[in-house]
């Protein structure tokens, strides 16, 4: 066996060794759920088959018309309050003993006349200074008092606060001596509440409330039809699907069905997308399929982005929106070619799509993003290329998510501006793009046209101290540069990588220049 057959077995076990790693990892963060588990969003198209009810599921109301409820629940809901039998008896008796103490001028009957206003008070009802504020501002209408183990709802407006009821008192009392003498008698002091919070009888009132508002409105008989392909997904819907994604968690229906069967689709999903890649690759770019590290960097590049993308998919609402697929065609336009880099953007937007909320209208956004990236990066060689790009792909996604919104709504009003904002960030993070191409150079041993155009500047230091030693070949290597940068053009060659080559292809002479005829002024060693 000859050394080059060693070297294409070895290439052959790597690049498969390499395919058989990808389709691993990808499967293995594929996010799951226990269960069956579908994507779907409110006011977007069921894009499943028909799904009916296996058992019967109560239909609770939607997320806005419980809310809904709840606060008007709230608005009108009415307390629990008690009467303090045994404050009101001990106040009324403090207040009998502070009358009769010695030094009260006051008549028997005064003095039981001020008792029986003190008891008028208390039938009324006194109650803390809080509670009241509530009843004056119009929040507290009516509460429950609880006589006997009943609660009855009764109107709250008579209740008064310590501080009015003694005003009242006060302002009841006609003659000066009898003001006097409560005064004196420091009955503001005595005065509490005997109408209290039955925070227990509350707080089970309370819960009975929204109990009712979280109760069932209807049934969705087994058998009967829930969802069917094409259906659009309104909020009572949305609800009801998550209904139905519990129930079967909760009674591990389908476990045998389903967990064995969606893991095969998977492996067999991701192999035929990686397999594509791979026969894109062995048809179209023998030479970059025979190179080990442009398969194992087009490779780790997609895992990468394939492995980040789920994760923002499962840690935020919308995350995948803000993951910048667009890194990849834009890294691969540099180091390979655009069809190249338009086939490994499809294929690590199709995996993703695998957990994409709405798949088509994801797969759409990414295309025409993939599109506008390639076009507008023919040659990425200055950072101003690239904010103009990330420019161009934030109003291709915007123009084509509005695009979406107004095919499924008809309508501007439906344009959510926080998922503006999401593409607004993914736009912000292709700035990335010069960090993961000089990770990849220094990683796999790349060249890309930044990098040569960066060779290329006659201020770089071996090039200015070629025109300092030997200003002779330094001329005709411009010169030359200039003709093969001219015929490379001419021919759709790489111009950068000439211009480059050209312009060093006689660097070696720096070491002993005046041995060379164009650097000799006379002395000819």
């Amino acid at each position: 066996m000859t050394t080059n057959d060693t070297s294409d077995r070895l290439s052959q076990w790597l690049r498969w060794g390499v395919f058989a790693a990808a389709v691993f990892l990808t499967v293995y963060f594929i996010p799951r759920s226990n269960g069956r588990h579908y994507s779907y969003e409110i006011n977007r198209p069921w894009s499943y088959s028909l799904l009916t009810a296996p058992f019967d599921i109560p239909v609770y109301l939607d997320s806005v018309s419980a809310r809904q409820l709840r606060d008007s629940l709230e608005t009108s809901f009415e307390p629990a309050l008690k009467r303090d039998l045994n404050t009101e008896k001990n106040v009324i008796a403090s207040v009998a003993a502070r009358l009769n103490s010695p030094g009260n001028t006051l008549s028997p009957l005064e003095r039981n006349s001020i008792l029986a206003k003190v008891k008028g008070l208390y039938e009324k009802g006194v109650v803390e200074a809080t509670l009241h504020e509530a009843i004056a501002a119009g929040r507290l209408p009516r509460a429950r008092l609880i006589h006997d183990n009943v609660a009855i709802s009764i109107a709250t407006s008579g209740y008064l606060s310590p501080r009015r009821a003694y005003a009242r008192l006060d302002s009841a009392l006609n003659d000066d001596r009898h003001r006097a003498a409560i005064s004196s008698s420091r009955l503001a002091e005595l005065i509490v509440p005997n109408i209290v919070v039955d925070s227990l009888e509350t707080a089970r009132l309370h819960d009975d409330m929204l109990q009712r508002a979280m109760a069932p409105v209807g049934v969705v008989q087994k058998g009967e039809r829930i969802i069917d392909r094409g259906d659009i997904v309104t909020p009572r819907l949305y609800t009801l699907l998550h209904t139905y994604e519990n129930l079967m968690s909760q009674r591990g229906l389908g476990a045998d069905r389903y967990d064995y069967y969606p893991a095969i689709g998977q492996v067999l999903f991701v192999m035929l997308l990686y397999g594509a890649l791979y026969g894109f690759m062995f048809f179209f770019r023998p030479d970059y399929y025979a190179s080990r590290r442009t398969m194992l960097m087009t490779m780790s590049l997609l895992v990468a982005f394939t492995l980040f993308a789920f994760a923002m998919g499962r840690a935020l609402n919308s995350g995948l929106y803000m993951v910048p697929f667009t890194i990849i065609p834009l890294v691969l336009v540099v180091f390979l070619d655009s069809r190249t880099a338009f086939y490994s953007h499809l294929t690590a937007v199709l995996l993703t799509a695998l957990v994409a909320p709405s798949t088509l209208e994801f797969v759409f956004l990414q295309f025409i993003a993939g599109v506008v990236a390639i076009t507008s990066t023919k040659e990425l060689s200055r950072r101003s290329q690239l904010i103009r790009t990330a420019m161009l792909i934030f109003v291709a996604y915007a123009l084509s998510y509005t695009a979406i919104e107004l095919i499924h709504n008809g309508t501007l009003e439906s344009v959510s501006l926080r998922a503006i904002g999401f593409l607004g960030v993914n736009a912000v993070l292709i700035s990335f793009a010069y960090i993961v191409i000089f990770i990849l150079e220094k990683m796999f041993g790349f060249t890309s046209k930044v990098t040569l155009v960066e060779l290329s500047d006659i201020n770089n230091p071996t090039l200015r101290e070629l025109s300092e030693e030997c200003p002779g070949t330094f001329q005709h290597s411009m010169a030359v540069s200039n003709l093969a940068s001219a015929a490379a053009s001419r021919i759709g060659a790489n111009v950068t990588l000439v211009r480059a080559g050209a312009l060093y292809h006689d660097i070696g002479k720096i070491d002993n220049p005046a041995c060379f005829t164009e650097n000799q002024h006379g002395v000819t060693p």
